[in-house]
This record gives C-alpha cells, structure tokens and sequence, in this order.
C-alpha cells in the first residue's frame, strides 16, 4: 500500500514565472527507504514541504497515508504521522532547553506525562542527546540542532521521517550513527525519504529519485548511478567517492570495472590480486614567512558562566596562524570549531588566555574591532543568511561602503570579488537576491567578505548543502584565492576535502584542540574516531589491501602510487 503518492504535481512560488516542480508523479510504499538527490534549486526541498502540507499544489494531488494534503484539515493527522527535519533546524527549534523541545510535539498529542517522558528518554538515546538534555537549545551547534529535530519526530511516534539534507552538518561518526539509526527505523517499519548530497549515503537507499529542474528524471534503484554516470554532470551531480576513486585509478583501460561502493572497489581489487607498498609520505610544508597574524595562548570561553550549567565552547586553546598559511578544522559536531572561527574574528571574546589577532589585542578596549573584523573575514554556517539586499551588486557592496568606499572605486571593488567567485559583474550586479540558486547565494555571500579585502579568510562549512557541482566551484575558488597569498582557515566536515585545502590539520575535541599538525602524522598516530572522524577514503582502501601504515595514504594520488600489482600486471606502466 502506498504510503505518499504524487499525482501529476506541480508548484509554483509567489511572485514567480515559472513552476518549482512540473507534472510530478511516484509513489513510495510504506516501511521503504528513498533517497532524493538532485541539485541546488531542483526542488527536493519544495517536494518535501508539500509531503506534509505546508505548500499545496497548484495542480495534481497529494495523499499521504490515503489523506489528501490539499485539505487544512488533514495537517494535524499528516504531521503527526510524518515528520520533516528542515535543511535549517534551528528554525523548528520551539523550546530553550533540549528536552522541552523534544517533549512539544508529544505534549500537544495530549499525551500522558509518564508516556511524554518516556519518549523523551528513548528519543534522546536514539540521537546521542542525553548528556544535552538540560543544554540550552541555543547553546547547540548545527549539527546538534539536526540532531534535536530528529529526536522531536521519533518522540512524536512518527511513522515517516523526511530528512532535508539532515547529514550535512554532521561529522564522519555522526553519519555513520545516522546511517545505523535509519536501518532501525525502517526494520521497525519507518518509511524513509531522505534527501541528500552524499552520493555514498543515497546508495544506501532502496530507491532513488532524480530531480532536476523541477522535473523527476529518474526512478530507480542505487544502480541508476552505474547505468547513467554520463548523465549525472547535467543534473548537477557526481558519481559516489567511490566510483570516482575507481576511475581514477583505471580510467578508461581495460582493467577498468564499474562499482558503486567502496565494499565493491575493496573486493574487485583483491579479486585482482593488487595490494599496496610503503611509500614515502608527503610532509607539511612549513611556511616560509615569520609573520604571525594569528596568536592563541590558552585561550578559554564558556557560556552561561556563573550558573549551574556552564558550557565551555573553548578550553586551553594554543594555536598559531602565518601569513599565506592554510589550515583546516575538523571535529565533531559541538567541539568547539564555530566558537573558534567566531573567536578569531572578535564576535567571540575570551574569557581567560592571550590573543593577538593581526598584531592587535581585542581585549584592549581601545582596538577598533569593526576595522579588525574587516580584515579578518568570517564566512559563516549557512552563508547566504548573511545576504540581506534586494540586489546582488548591493549586498557585496555594503561592505566596502562602510570602508569609506564611494562611486568608482567601490564599483571596481564589487566587480573584482564578484569576478573571483565566478559571478560576472555584468550579468550579476542587477540580479535579485531572491533569485539565486543554493550555490549562487553561498558565492554572493562569499564575494560580500572578499569585497572588503580581507588578509584572512574564516570559512564555517563552506559547501555544506551545496550540490556536488556547487561545491566543487566553491572549493576551486578557495585553492586560487590560497594560490594568490591568502591566509584561509577552514572548518570542514569531510576528511577529504580537510585535506585538498591543506595538509595541516587542527582537530577539535570537547572544546579543545585534540591534533594540530600534520595530516599523515594525524592519521598513522591517532585514532580518528576518538575526535569522531574517519580515514579518509584512499586511507582506508589501503588498510584493506594490506598496507602497513594506511595513514600515510590519504589522497588517490597516494593511493595510485602505492599500488603493488601482482607479478606480470602492466596495467600502470
């Protein structure tokens, strides 16, 4: 029996020429896992609203458990049978501390107290939320709000959970503890729809749905991604970690044999014997300049300090950035990586340590914080909230304007940094905000911080929630902008494009700096999983075919030229 079904949908925006979503029709069966990928502007997310009633269709219908959503009278019976975790969690965030907000949904069931509290309990459990239960919802990182808006709809005893991109402010362990949660859900009988980026989570589904412009493309199973790699480019799309790792080792040879999963590449290596060698590690390039801009001694913040729960954002933090350095930031969700970057800006004032941010103090209380925060650019979680003018030529002028900037040199300003990001001045001074796309806005609000010519660079998450097109764009532009001199410090959940951007490595753990150093060192010295991260890919491709120290291969690269073929193989020479 059909638990959603789309009758020949479509939607259109207010105030907008065409239609979100055109001549949509599926259906999805009860206790069934779907993925929804797609890119920026698809309309994944507007497909999502209408599953549950907050949009209504302009034509066609929509029944959710045999309930017409068109109908306002229906919502009440929809939602509590059918959560959604939004893309911004913070915005279905209702309570200010963590267990009042997981118990809001329950409580309007008209619950029993001792059942409202139960759920509660096991809902924490199931998210890793227990040891928050009494934290201030405001005190929650991105990831830990995701994580409450998903405890919200299993207290509600929710029969389907619609996850907007839920894993994209979630560390390595925390997808993997997602991942193990949603296989629970389903045994129990859950129906999944899961909307995502991670081409390596969406081939866990038993179904995936293509959208692209508005239209569904594509109906089928994981395989789709074997069957139509060459289309994936036009719907904005890339192939999973896995089959491009696989690719790049074989190309287009004769060796070359499609997988989808990293447990398909492990086994088609084996199958051909190949194993892998002890190669010489790339080390840390130390920087060639002496001038540090940035300084940390025993650096502490916590908020609500003097009350009965204090939470410590910072603890003892050292740290030491050069000029023209590059450093990536890795940790769990809610280890303290956010209150870092905001610290290194001045939003953020310590409560105890030294800091020497561009040879100025910010606890002086004669230092212009204004004039340091423009030359220290924050990029922040979710950056086109940071756009806020009509047009998009106004927005990225704003800040310069605020310099002192007037007529043609605040002009050539705005063009230049919308240049850099691959926004054309000409076609984008004029063009409404509104009408971005994800990948647009996050370049918007990116060439906003350049026009202020920043020397350093703070980037929170800068491709979270971007289609793999989107981000790549974004990302290449971080590597000309570090190729140009620029001090970067970024904040990344993914190991492998930590490691793209630098090979040194600042690893948050519990508020505190669990590594700072090299990233080979990082991976053949630690565990990972204790800051909760993972190896990166290629790492662990090579732990499986038998390499003594798989930490010291971290990038295909590495990987390529560690491959030790069986005797009589040329495929590499």
């Amino acid at each position: 029996m059909s638990f959603i079904e789309f009758r020949d949908v479509s939607f259109q925006y207010p105030g907008q020429s065409g239609l979100a979503l055109e001549g949509v029709s599926f259906r999805l069966e009860a206790g069934t896992h779907t993925a929804i990928v797609g890119g920026n502007g698809s309309g994944k997310s507007t497909l999502a609203r209408l599953i549950i009633g907050l949009l209504i269709p302009k034509s066609g219908q929509i029944l959710v458990d045999s309930l017409d959503t068109a109908f306002p009278g229906h919502h009440r019976t929809i939602r509590s049978h059918t959560g959604l975790v939004f893309q911004n969690p913070s915005s279905q965030i209702v309570a200010t501390v963590v267990e009042e907000d997981i118990a809001f949904g329950p409580e309007n069931l008209v619950l029993d107290s001792r059942e409202i509290r139960q759920r509660v309990i096991q809902s924490m459990e199931e998210t890793s939320l227990s040891p928050l239960s009494l934290r201030g919802t405001h005190q929650l990182s991105a990831g830990q709000q995701q994580r409450l808006a998903m405890a919200g709809i299993l207290a509600m005893g929710s029969r389907c959970m619609i996850l907007d991109e839920a894993e994209s402010m979630l560390n390595p362990s925390g997808r993997t503890q997602l991942n193990r949660l949603l296989v629970e859900l389903q045994n129990a009988g859950h129906t999944i729809l899961r909307i995502s980026h991670f081409m390596e989570q969406a081939v866990l589904a038993d179904r995936v749905l293509v959208m692209n412009d508005g239209h569904l493309v594509e109906d089928g199973t994981p395989r789709l991604f074997l069957q139509r790699s060459e289309s994936l480019k036009g719907w904005h799309l890339k192939e999973t970690p896995a089959q491009e790792l696989n690719r790049f080792l074989f190309g287009e040879s004769d060796q070359f044999s499609p997988v989808l999963t990293e447990e398909e590449l492990i086994s088609t290596l084996k199958d051909r014997g190949i194993g892998c060698r002890i190669t010489n590690k790339e080390e840390l390039r130390s920087s060639k300049q002496e001038e540090q801009v940035i300084s940390l001694k025993g650096v502490s913040r916590s908020y609500s300090k003097g009350t009965d729960f204090p939470v410590y954002a910072l603890k003892n933090v050292d740290f030491t950035l050069y000029r023209g350095e590059s450093v990536s930031v890795l940790g769990a969700t809610g280890s303290g990586k956010s209150s870092f970057l905001q610290t290194l800006n001045s939003l953020l004032l310590p409560d105890s340590g030294e800091i020497r941010l561009l040879h100025e103090n910010p606890l002086d209380k004669r230092t212009d914080l204004r004039a340091l925060r423009w030359r220290i650019g924050l990029v922040m979680q979710q950056a086109e909230k940071q756009l806020f003018a009509p047009l998009v030529g106004d927005d990225v002028a704003f800040g310069p304007s605020q310099q002192g900037l007037r007529g043609r040199p605040l002009a050539l300003r705005v063009k230049e940094a919308l240049d850099q990001v691959g926004l054309p001045f000409e076609t984008y001074r004029d063009f409404p905000v509104k009408a971005l796309s994800g990948g647009q806005k996050r370049k918007a609000a990116l060439a906003g911080v350049l026009a202020m010519n920043p020397e350093i660079l703070l980037l929170d998450e800068p491709t979270a929630g971007l289609d793999p097109e989107a981000a790549d764009q974004l990302e290449n532009i971080l590597l000309d902008l570090q190729s140009r001199g620029m001090s970067l410090i970024t904040v990344t959940h993914s190991v492998e494009q930590a490691l793209r951007l630098s090979r040194r490595l600042v690893v948050f753990k519990d508020s505190e700096i669990f590594w700072d150093g090299d990233a080979a060192d990082f991976f053949t010295r630690q565990d990972p999983s204790v800051p909760g991260l993972d190896y990166p890919l290629s790492s662990r491709i090579a732990a499986a075919l038998g390499a003594v120290h798989p930490g010291s291969i971290l990038t295909p690269r590495e990987l390529l030229d560690s491959i030790l073929l069986p005797s009589g193989d040329k495929s590499y020479e």
